[in-house]
């Protein structure tokens, strides 16, 4: 995701809380300073800030949206979209990649029916996230070295640090 909204930036917030590892794509080209609140979990390697966009794109836009989420779908092993309204471009690109066969996951409830009808798999209480991802399906991957122009151990080269500091929450545009 691109942390945009309020509520993603919190997502952002709750995911960073955690010991885990987070992956956060722009949807422009990269930040010229890591936000004061990121710095840590980046220094720490937790965070990851990549861009699939020259630095010269400074702001996001729907297309460039489009563009990093087509770029997050083709380099991750699985998708997990919380939602997708009937007939948004979410919901065309999670037909495209099931109809491409790759593990596609949503919420089982009642606003998911479409997606879940074109078979993303549901995600119930009982959910055993060490299923998720299918072994034989991350053995075609990352981990046999298999990964698409411009991805070095799993992450896309773009990928670069900075020590500068910025103050504020993360904004991607």
């Amino acid at each position: 995701s691109g942390f945009h909204s309020p509520m993603e930036e919190e997502c952002l917030r709750i995911l960073l809380r955690s010991p885990h590892r987070v992956i956060w794509c722009l949807a422009r080209g990269m930040l010229k300073s890591i936000p004061r609140c990121l710095r840590a979990p980046v220094e720490e390697g937790r965070l990851a800030i990549v861009s699939p966009f020259p630095d010269k794109i400074r702001r996001g836009t729907a297309k460039t949206a489009m563009i990093r989420n087509r770029f997050v779908s083709d380099i991750a092993a699985a998708v997990i979209v919380a939602h997708a309204a009937p007939g948004s471009k979410i919901e065309g690109l999670c037909r495209e990649l099931l109809a491409a066969g790759k593990p596609l996951y949503t919420f089982d409830h009642p606003a998911n029916a479409a997606l879940l009808q074109s078979g993303a798999r549901p995600i119930t209480p009982g959910t055993v996230w060490s299923r998720v991802t299918p072994a034989r399906y991350i053995r075609k991957g990352i981990s046999e070295n298999r990964q698409p122009p411009g991805i070095v151990g799993g992450l896309p080269v773009l990928l670069r640090r900075s020590s500068a500091a910025s103050s504020g929450p993360p904004r991607a545009s």
